[in-house]
C-alpha cells in the first residue's frame, strides 16, 4: 500500500499522554473501561477499542469521522442505547488525531478499504456490521466496494462520500471558525449549530466538557496531512 500523507502530533510524547489521560476522564465519566487493542497494519500500528470483545455475539466495528475519535460514539454511555448486546470494536483511523500511527494512503484509491479488510482480518472477525460517521462512512463505503462479504449491514451517519460538502455561507461559517481560531467558545458554536440541536438533541455537561476538549486539543496539536472525503458520485475508487 502505498502511503499518500502523513499526520503526527507536534509533541508525540506530551500529546499521546494527554490523550491517555483524557480517555481515562472518559472511563470515569462512563464507569466503564476500554479494552485496548493494537494492532499492526499496511498503515502502520491501529489503535482499537473493544467493548464485551470476549462475548459470543453479533460484531459491530465503527470507524469515526475527521478530527474525532471513536470514542465519540460512547459519550453518555451512548452506545448502550441500542439496546443489544454486541461485542464492538472502535477502530482509530490512522491520520485522524489519536493513537494510530499517522499515515494515509490516497482517499480516492480503494486502499482504505483494504485497510479496513486488515483490521477485521487482524481482528478475526469474519463478518460484521460496520457504522461510520462523515469520514468514517467513506470507509466503509470502501470496504463495501473491496470486500462486501465482510458486511452484514452497513450504517452511515452523515457519511462524507455520498454527497457535496454544503457551499451554503452560514455551514462554512461554523465550519471553519474553530479552524481558523481553535478556542473552547468557537469549538461550541459549531457544535451547538452545526452539529446538535438543543435541548432535544446534546450531550451532558461532563460529555459536553470531554468533547471541547478533544476538538481544541486536536485543532492545535495534530498537524493534519489527511486528505479529506470526498463525493464519490459514480466513481469506483
Amino acid at each position: 500500500m502505498k502511503i499518500k500523507q502523513r499526520s503526527f502530533f507536534k509533541d508525540e510524547k506530551q500529546d499521546l499522554l494527554f490523550l491517555d489521560n483524557w480517555i481515562k476522564k472518559l472511563e470515569r465519566l462512563n464507569g466503564r473501561a476500554y479494552e485496548r487493542i493494537e494492532i499492526d497494519t499496511a498503515l502502520g500500528k491501529t489503535q482499537v477499542w473493544g467493548i464485551n470483545t470476549k462475548e459470543n455475539s453479533e460484531t459491530l466495528v465503527i470507524f469515526p469521522g475527521a478530527r474525532t475519535t471513536s470514542l465519540f460514539w460512547d459519550f453518555d454511555k451512548g452506545l448502550d442505547n441500542l439496546g443489544l448486546k454486541l461485542r464492538i470494536f472502535l477502530v482509530e483511523t490512522n491520520g485522524l488525531p489519536n493513537f494510530s500511527n499517522g499515515a494515509t494512503p490516497d482517499i480516492r484509491t480503494l486502499d482504505y478499504g483494504h485497510w479496513a479488510n486488515e483490521v477485521l482480518e487482524k481482528l478475526k472477525i469474519e463478518r460484521a456490521f460496520v457504522a461510520g460517521a462523515s469520514f468514517g462512512g467513506l470507509i466503509c463505503m470502501k470496504l463495501g466496494i473491496t470486500n462486501p462479504d465482510k458486511l452484514k449491514a452497513a450504517f452511515l451517519l452523515n457519511p462524507g462520500c455520498l454527497q457535496p460538502f454544503s457551499m451554503k455561507w452560514s455551514n462554512l461559517y461554523f465550519n471553519l471558525l474553530p479552524i481558523i481560531k481553535p478556542t473552547e467558545k468557537n469549538v461550541l458554536k459549531f457544535l451547538d449549530k452545526a452539529v446538535f440541536s438543543k435541548p432535544d438533541h446534546q450531550l451532558s455537561q461532563g460529555s459536553e466538557a470531554l468533547i471541547i476538549e478533544y476538538e481544541v486539543f486536536a485543532l492545535k496539536r495534530y498537524k493534519d496531512n489527511t486528505q479529506k472525503p470526498y463525493y464519490m458520485g459514480k466513481t469506483v475508487g
